[in-house]
């Protein structure tokens, strides 16, 4: 539970505990929602309700550096609760490691953050996940834009490479490409591969009415139905680039729809392999499709881009060779 006068989570062991916390400013946000605050209260404090800032874990106060830019946020009216969280936990791996090194925070420095950056890609999130190259590069910019801004206002002068730490996160030597100019990060960015949330997972499944058993020719095809029945729980984006094997598919013989199958996938963007599972009354839906509606997807797809246009015979999911249809 948290306790809004000492910003402590009680069910923690102290020895559990960061060395740098992010709490709310105000005590009064972890009693009352933002909704329940009476107007003429509100008006009086000088931050937004439930802002929140890097602490001190030992001595519950904030770190200068930060907390000036997180309420110059506020002030230029750019605040909102998700942005100044962001923010917020952006700069917590940052201001942890200068207390680990007795430093105050004018004292950020390249050398803090590459302890910061190799520490996060080496490490593993909530989930028991690696943290992710985009993670790291979130945490680098948090960092970064703070350091701007109080050196902007006469605070700090403080010098961080930010696009060298943004490479490192990366996995990459350099965020320049051969030509000299600047790498998207944004195309280095990993599939997703979580579930979807089951109502998203029904609201999508609603625009999918064709099924296998009804498909018609020159009607609309299945095969979008068909790739997210089970592509959902593989991870949507992943689904795309998985090599499902017609012949693994075909031999199969369903007498329990709710059976769960093994599939052995190729990334076929990689070399790397996986295991999907998949439920029998998918594997129903996918030999019907195979079966009837796929030779016409081919052809469909030869009649936008050319005769000589062909998918993989052996692949069932990711048969899209161009990957344009």
């Amino acid at each position: 539970m948290f306790d809004p006068e000492t910003g402590l989570i009680e069910d923690v062991a102290m020895w559990d505990r960061p060395l740098v916390d992010i709490v709310r400013f105000n005590p009064g946000a972890g009693v009352y929602p933002i909704a329940g605050v009476p107007a003429d209260v509100a008006e009086t404090w000088s931050v937004a309700p439930g802002f929140a800032c890097p602490v001190n874990h030992e001595t519950r106060l904030p770190f200068e550096g930060p907390l000036r830019y997180l309420l110059s946020l506020h002030d230029r009216g750019k605040y909102n609760a998700q942005t100044n969280r962001a923010y917020a936990y952006g700069m917590k791996p940052g201001l942890e490691a200068l207390v680990l090194e007795g430093r105050p925070y004018e004292y950020l420095d390249d050398d803090v953050v590459t302890t910061v950056v190799n520490s996060l890609a080496q490490g593993m999130g909530r989930l028991g996940r690696p943290i992710t190259g985009g993670t790291i590069e979130c945490y680098v910019q948090a960092l970064s834009r703070c350091a701007d801004y109080t050196n902007s206002i006469g605070m700090t002068a403080i010098d961080i490479d930010t696009d060298a730490h943004v490479a490192r996160g990366w996995g990459m030597a350099s965020m320049l490409d051969a030509d000299g100019g600047r790498i998207d990060t944004s195309l280095l960015r990993t599939h997703m591969i979580r579930p979807l949330h089951k109502d998203t997972v029904n609201r999508i499944e609603a625009l999918l009415l064709m099924d296998p058993r009804r498909w018609r020719r020159d009607g609309p095809s299945s095969r979008p139905g068909v790739s997210f029945s089970n592509g959902y729980r593989n991870g949507l984006r992943l689904i795309e680039n998985l090599g499902i094997m017609v012949e693994e598919v075909m031999h199969h013989t369903i007498t329990d729809p709710n059976e769960l199958f093994q599939f052995p996938i190729l990334r076929t963007k990689g070399a790397d392999y996986r295991t999907a599972f998949v439920f029998g009354r998918d594997i129903l839906r996918w030999q019907r499709y195979a079966a009837h509606e796929r030779k016409d997807c081919v052809q469909e797809a030869r009649d936008i881009h050319g005769s000589n246009w062909d998918e993989p015979p052996e692949l069932l999911v990711n048969g899209l060779a161009s990957g344009e249809h």
